[in-house]
């Protein structure tokens, strides 16, 4: 049986679709937290976001910047929440990945906030060493920098800019984010 989703692309469910091409589709969600809530899903089946390829994603990113971009000229939104369900601890419904783009006002009566627990000193500075190990593999190497710059319409400052960067060691936000205490 298929998911929701997939019947969404599939036709067999109709929405008012907004952008469709060969990997994503932006549809008005029937099924939404808030009237004019639009959903992005992608063509093929991924559960889950790390399942999809870097550029799908970027795709999907793009459109929904300028999906909501719309929400506030069309509907009047005075914010927009970008949300993405990532697995079932996450919330995540529908057994497809989909980013959900909310449109809102500060009466709509919509709370997506929630409280930081209080940690104990050992649990930040184990959750630090580890983070510190993760982002050791989400450095941009020489090969991805040569493929942003090539894809920059000026290249020749993003150049430099990259050089100056390199001779600076940036604080870590992941790591300064943990050692703050609400």
């Amino acid at each position: 049986m298929a998911c929701d989703y997939c019947e969404i692309k599939d036709g067999k469910i109709e929405e008012v679709i907004l952008y469709e091409d060969k990997e994503i589709i932006a549809f008005v969600n029937t099924l939404a937290y808030i009237p004019g809530q639009i959903s992005i899903i992608t063509r093929e089946h991924y559960t889950i976001l790390e399942q999809i390829p870097k550029q799908t994603f970027a795709k999907m990113s793009s459109i929904a910047n300028k999906l909501a971009i719309s929400l506030f000229d069309t509907l009047g939104a005075q914010g927009t929440n970008i949300l993405i369900e990532n697995g079932l601890g996450a919330g995540q419904k529908v057994p497809h990945f989909a980013m959900h783009i909310l449109p809102r006002g500060d009466k709509d009566n919509i709370s997506l906030e929630w409280k930081p627990q209080e940690l104990e000193d050992f649990d930040l500075e184990d959750a630090m060493i580890q983070l510190s190990a993760l982002t050791e593999d989400l450095k941009i190497t020489d090969h991805d920098e040569k493929m942003i710059v090539a894809k920059s319409e000026d290249s020749k400052t993003e150049a430099v800019v990259k050089q100056k960067d390199k001779g600076t060691k940036k604080e870590n936000y992941l790591i300064k984010s943990l050692r703050r205490k609400p």
